[in-house]
């Protein structure tokens, strides 16, 4: 388990690639039951329903498989799914558990007035996350970085825009 940790570690701070992992259905699967519920207890603070709550993380993995699954396809590298999706949902479990204590910070404020930091750390996580999933993306489709911040832009507004469209705001 600490190599794992090393290697995702080592993904995150991009200095490795998907290739790093071992293709093992059993490692996928606990990668992914891990992003889901980091995901789900991260979402739990930010004030919906615990229905709610549920189906963002359902929709949010789905989207995350399915996103990865046809473009890896498309770039005729499915042989590459499964150490891809693990180092996706590996690296999006310690994002996932860096974001809960800030979001313990926006709901310990109500979500009104947080200090400063705490937005910028927000907005840091993300763009670093969209930085990582860029750089397990440019080694798995064997593509430019370039293009491979495209497509992890992309699937950051395709996941907020579905996110904004199936459970918006109310206010």
């Amino acid at each position: 388990m600490t190599s794992l940790l090393r290697v995702l570690i080592d993904i995150l701070l991009l200095r490795r690639g998907p290739q790093a992992l071992p293709a093992a259905p059993a490692l996928a699967g606990l990668c992914a039951a891990a992003y889901a519920l980091s995901g789900f207890v991260s979402l739990l603070g930010s004030g919906p329903s615990l229905q709610v709550v549920l189906a963002q993380t359902v929709l949010d993995l789905m989207l995350l498989t399915a996103f990865t699954h046809l473009l890896l396809l498309a770039f005729g590298k499915s042989a590459r799914f499964l150490q891809t999706w693990t180092a996706l949902t590996g690296t999006g479990t310690l994002f996932a558990l860096m974001v809960i204590p800030l979001t313990w910070l926006f709901d310990q404020n109500g979500g009104g007035d947080v200090a400063p930091i705490g937005s910028y750390l927000y907005l840091g996580l993300v763009l670093w996350s969209i930085a990582v999933m860029a750089q397990v993306l440019m080694h798995a489709l064997s593509t430019s970085r370039l293009i491979a911040i495209g497509w992890s832009l992309g699937y950051f507004t395709l996941s907020v825009v579905a996110m904004t469209f199936l459970f918006p705001l109310v206010g």
